[in-house]
C-alpha cells in the first residue's frame, strides 16, 4: 500500500510541476500535497484488509477533511495570485534554478504526504475484528479539530471580504486568542487521526504524523512564513497583535 501510494504521489507532483513551469503558480504543489493524501486514502479503503467499519470510518473522516481542504485551496488558486512565499523562494533561487529546486519541492512534497498517512495505513493492515476506546477517543478529537479549522478559516475569509479591512490585522473571533488558530485545529485534527490508529499493531508509530505536522507549522512552512509575511505586509500592526495574542495555542 505505501509503494502504490508513493508511486502515484510522486507521477501525480511530477505532472503537477509540469503544469507549474507553465502558468508559474506554486500554490498548484498545496493541491497535489492534500490531492496526495486522498490518493493514499483510496489505496488503503481498496487494498486494506482491516476490520471495515472500522476502516471506513477512518477514511470517512480523511475525505471529509481533505475535500473540504482541497476545495478551499482549488478556488484560491483560481482566484488570487501565486502565494507570496513561493515568489520569493522564486526570486531567492533565481533563473531557470528555480524549475528544478521547485520539482525537488514538489517532489518531496508528495513524499511528505505519503508519510504522513501513515495513520491510514496502520488502521488498514489490522485485522483485528473490534473497535476500542482509541478510535471514540481519536474521532472525538477529529471532529473537535476539523469543526475548529473549518471556523477559523470561515472567520478569516469573512474578514477579508470586507473591503475595510484591507491590510487590517484578523484580531476577532477566534483570531482574538491565537494568531494562526486554523493551525492549532489542524494539529488536533492528526492527533485525532494518530490516536485512531493507536490500536493497531505498532499504532503508536502513528504518532509521527501529527508530530510532524506541528514542526512543520511551528518551525519550517507554517508560522515562520507566515508571520515572516505579514509583518513585511503589516508592519507594527502585526507586531502589536504579536505582543497581545497568542502565537499557537488559543489562550486569553
Amino acid at each position: 500500500m505505501i509503494g502504490l501510494s508513493l508511486v502515484f504521489a510522486l507521477l501525480l507532483m511530477g505532472g503537477l510541476w509540469l503544469i507549474y513551469c507553465f502558468q508559474h503558480k506554486a500554490n498548484i504543489v498545496d493541491i497535489g500535497w492534500v490531492a496526495s493524501l486522498l490518493i493514499a486514502m483510496s489505496v488503503c479503503l481498496f487494498l486494506g484488509y482491516s476490520y471495515e467499519p472500522r476502516l471506513w470510518l477512518l477514511i470517512l473522516m480523511g475525505a471529509i477533511w481533505g475535500v473540504r481542504l482541497l476545495v478551499m485551496l482549488g478556488r484560491r488558486y483560481v482566484r488570487e495570485e501565486e502565494d507570496a512565499r513561493y515568489g520569493d523562494l522564486r526570486v531567492k533561487w533565481g533563473g531557470d534554478a528555480d524549475k528544478t529546486l521547485f520539482l525537488m519541492m514538489f517532489l518531496f512534497q508528495g513524499i511528505l504526504a505519503v508519510l504522513l498517512a501513515l495513520p491510514f495505513f496502520l488502521v488498514a493492515a489490522d485485522p483485528n475484528p473490534f473497535w476500542s476506546t482509541a478510535q471514540a477517543i481519536g474521532g472525538v478529537l477529529w471532529l473537535i479539530g476539523f469543526v475548529g479549522v473549518a471556523y477559523a478559516d470561515y472567520q478569516l475569509a469573512q474578514f477579508k471580504a470586507d473591503p475595510q479591512h484591507t491590510g487590517v490585522v484578523c484580531n476577532t473571533g477566534l483570531w482574538r486568542f491565537s494568531r494562526h488558530p486554523n493551525y492549532f485545529f489542524e494539529s488536533i485534527v492528526w492527533f485525532g487521526f494518530a490516536v485512531y490508529a493507536w490500536s493497531a499493531p505498532f499504532g503508536m508509530l502513528a504518532l509521527l504524523s501529527p508530530l510532524l505536522i506541528l514542526y512543520l507549522l511551528l518551525f519550517v512552512s507554517g508560522i515562520p512564513l507566515a508571520e515572516a509575511r505579514a509583518l513585511k505586509t503589516r508592519g507594527e500592526a502585526y507586531k502589536a497583535y504579536q505582543e497581545s495574542t497568542s502565537a499557537f495555542i488559543p489562550w486569553i
